[in-house]
């Protein structure tokens, strides 16, 4: 029973973007409302993803970019404080090439990791889980959204990091009961990390209306993204 598990928090971390990263951003904003005042569906998806990865990570389609973003440098700080008080932590996010990415970071400072994305073998991601859940040696998971929303045990985790928001609040949550599920003993503390003065801001603030509004509003879907309206697009590309 869900009564009988421990405390679980959530914290939205707002991070300021890197000087070149948030040049970058407002370049491709000014593209975005362009394209949306004059087309519709899957162009305007197409930059609302861009603005995303900008948010987390713009060496995700920018090879020629070098700077440490914002959000993993925070990210990385996050990991090494929680390992150092003696926790395990889960690390999200909806791009797989942002946590190929961060794998690297936590390489760097001898942080050894699992990863699990859509492309790791069903039977890979439960001997995984289960390496994880039982031995201490590794302290970090990296697992995309998409991979991660259901059926994986990782309650050897008590420290959740979202690195990028999903549309769908409801996916965002599944992924956090990879670690607050029947067996769990310690408190749980799930960190979202929210771009400052970014599309990551206006999406959680929908999100949160939808919610009020009704439990099932949003659908999830390819991008979870169906019950946007268009007034919701420019409300986030304002």
């Amino acid at each position: 029973m869900l009564d009988s598990l421990p405390g679980k928090e959530v914290i939205l971390v707002t991070v300021s973007m890197a000087d070149k990263q948030r040049d970058l951003y407002e370049a491709y904003l000014h593209k975005a409302r362009e394209i949306a005042e004059q087309e519709k569906g899957v162009k305007v998806l197409a930059e609302l993803t861009r603005l995303r990865q900008l948010c987390v990570d713009p060496s995700v389609f920018l090879e020629d970019y070098d700077e440490t973003s914002g959000k993993l440098a925070v990210a990385l700080e996050q990991v090494m404080v929680a390992i150092e008080g003696g926790h395990r932590v889960l690390v999200f996010s909806s791009f797989t090439r942002v946590l190929e990415h961060f794998r690297y970071y936590l390489e760097e400072k001898d942080i050894r990791s699992y990863y699990i994305s859509g492309d790791t073998p069903g039977a890979m991601r439960v001997e995984m889980a289960e390496r994880f859940n039982q031995e201490d040696r590794i302290k970090v998971m990296l697992i995309s959204i998409k991979a991660g929303g259901t059926g994986l045990n990782l309650i050897g985790a008590d420290t959740v990091i979202h690195l990028d928001p999903w549309w769908n609040f409801a996916v965002e949550e599944q992924a956090t009961d990879r670690a607050y599920r029947i067996g769990q003993t310690k408190p749980v503390t799930v960190y979202k990390l929210i771009s400052h003065d970014s599309i990551e801001e206006k999406v959680v603030e929908l999100q949160e209306k939808k919610r009020q509004a009704s439990a099932d509003v949003v659908h999830t879907s390819v991008e979870g993204i169906d019950s946007f309206t268009a007034d919701d697009i420019r409300y986030i590309l304002q």
